[in-house]
């Protein structure tokens, strides 16, 4: 499993949350004879732990109607060409944007476009790459 460092980040401050909780929980426990701290302490578990498993598909949702406003977008900007719409795999691929959409048109086969779809339903070409060869002709590019 490879963690980037943003991840790792993300992994240390929840868990150190948890500990706090747990230690803080402890002393009301001891002190008080209370089970209050424990539930509180429970509860912050639960929801960092819900955190880390539906913020994953909760981009999925995400990139799939940004999906849809690209797909609208490049019919009417583009209406007589053909395309293919590709999500950045934000499972896989830390490194790119997860909310990128990378569009490969099939009369440009060497070039891949970057897309960004804004939350107003607004479309940006972000960029893209090339194979190494292919650089001096991009039929799609927006200034």
């Amino acid at each position: 499993m490879n963690l980037y460092p943003h991840e790792v980040i993300e992994y240390m401050i929840a868990s150190s949350f948890i500990l706090i909780s747990l230690i803080i929980s402890g002393f009301i426990y001891w002190r008080k004879r209370r089970k209050i701290g424990f539930l509180i302490s429970i509860l912050i578990t639960v929801g960092i732990t819900a955190f880390f498993i539906i913020r994953p598909l909760w981009i999925d949702n995400q990139i799939q109607e940004k999906t849809i406003a690209l797909e609208e977008y490049l019919q009417t900007k583009y209406p007589n060409a053909d395309w293919t719409i590709t999500p950045v795999d934000h499972r896989e691929n830390k490194t790119l944007n997860h909310y990128y959409l990378l569009v490969d048109f099939k009369d440009d086969p060497h070039h891949t476009y970057y897309y960004y779809v804004y939350k107003d339903g607004t479309v940006e070409q972000m960029g893209g790459e090339s194979d190494e060869y292919f650089q001096y002709e991009e039929k799609y590019r927006e200034p």
